[in-house]
């Protein structure tokens, strides 16, 4: 599980300087995959069954992620609401974010799933 949280962590800190830097929330995986590879910086999605970024408007994101579990036919799911924190500013290369994480039901592994990362 903590390979699990740390690729979440290094995927949430690059969501954060693409923020920054674009001026806008990635709009998928794979465009955060190669906005990491042009910083040549790596980001690890492996471990994720499923991993979905929604933006909800310029300050918020949601991030939805699915996990395998031990038994191969169910992956749990968490999703994290990402915004902007108002009561800070920006401040040089940091981005003043807050963020809650709830968990989502068990979702049933489908044969044919994958992720085009």
């Amino acid at each position: 599980m903590n390979d699990h949280r740390t690729a979440f962590s290094d995927i949430l800190n690059l969501t954060g300087i693409f923020r920054l830097e674009k001026n806008r929330w990635p709009l998928h995986a794979a465009e955060l995959q190669g906005f990491a590879l042009e910083l040549n910086q790596s980001l690890d999605f492996r471990g994720f069954h499923r991993f979905r970024f929604q933006g909800i408007s310029n300050e918020e994101v949601i991030l939805e992620f699915w996990i395998q579990t031990a038994h191969p036919d169910w992956a749990k799911g968490r999703r994290a609401r990402v915004w902007l924190d108002p009561h800070r500013e920006t401040s040089g290369d940091s981005l003043p974010i807050l963020m809650a994480i709830e968990n989502l039901p068990l979702q049933k592994v489908e044969a044919k799933s994958f992720c085009l990362i």
